[in-house]
């Protein structure tokens, strides 16, 4: 008895360090991305920097697992329900059609060209189609809202969020040099960063060098992807459940899994 009820209070104890450890390593990241050059990978690309540093050098406490995997799984919905705070749909329809048709037909091809180069190369599913939405849509928060919905586990999900960081601030860097030679108005290049380039922070370190216009375009641009992720994620979410309905045959027995936090992301957009 006294050992189930020490065994329950390790429990607690850990849960509670596991969500104070998260929540440290996220400030951490947050003010970390204000060093100059360390901003374009963006906070949740240094927080699992940051993560993977503490547990190689700090450790994890045994319990601490449970608060954080309470943190990686739920807690971070909800952020992706905020997130939709930053996206102004007023704005992306404003533009006309051509840039939302513009996004859609990127994210398509990404999807597609990255799925067949992850099939020939041997690549896990779940990790190709990962990392094509987060370099289609909008990095890192796309793998995020994504990853639960086709049951990706922890490392399919870290490797593509650190392939798509890695790749994105390498091509932010390469637009930057490029932008000279491409022969480019400023509403040209921006909407050229906008839609090819992954992260929102990557956008933006690409595009601020060629000044407002651009980088207002181009932010733009980059919104018409993010509000692209809503339709995205409930495609691949449904296709996965039907898929694994079929494959174990009982359609009828399992409900659907819908990403409900996609639907608190409109809301709040």
């Amino acid at each position: 008895m006294q050992v189930a009820v020490l065994q329950r209070k390790d429990f607690l104890h850990g849960s509670i360090q596991g969500l104070v450890l998260t929540m440290v390593v996220g400030v951490l990241a947050q003010n970390i991305i204000h060093i100059p050059l360390l901003s374009v990978p963006g906070p949740m690309v240094i927080a699992i920097l940051v993560g993977m540093a503490w547990r190689a050098f700090m450790g994890i406490p045994k319990y601490a697992n449970t608060g954080i995997s309470f943190a990686s799984k739920r807690l971070l919905r909800y952020g992706i329900v905020l997130m939709g705070v930053r996206l102004n749909l007023d704005a992306i329809i404003a533009t006309g059609p051509q840039i939302i048709l513009l996004d859609a037909s990127v994210i398509i091809m990404a999807v597609v060209i990255i799925c067949y180069l992850g099939r020939i190369l041997a690549v896990e599913e779940k990790l190709a189609l990962l990392t094509a939405v987060g370099t289609g849509i909008c990095g890192a928060a796309a793998v995020a809202a994504v990853a639960p919905t086709i049951k990706a586990n922890q490392d399919e999900t870290v490797v593509s969020v650190a392939s798509v960081a890695v790749l994105g601030t390498i091509g932010s860097i390469l637009y930057i040099l490029l932008k000279p030679f491409l022969g480019l108005s400023l509403n040209e290049y921006g909407i050229f960063a906008g839609s090819t380039l992954h992260e929102v922070a990557h956008v933006v370190a690409a595009s601020q060098p060629a000044g407002e216009s651009a980088a207002n375009m181009a932010i733009l641009t980059k919104l018409g992807r993010v509000a692209l992720l809503i339709p995205v994620t409930l495609g691949i979410s449904l296709w996965f459940n039907m898929r694994d309905a079929r494959k174990e045959q009982s359609a009828g027995s399992q409900g659907l899994s819908i990403p409900w936090f996609i639907f608190g992301f409109l809301g709040l957009s």
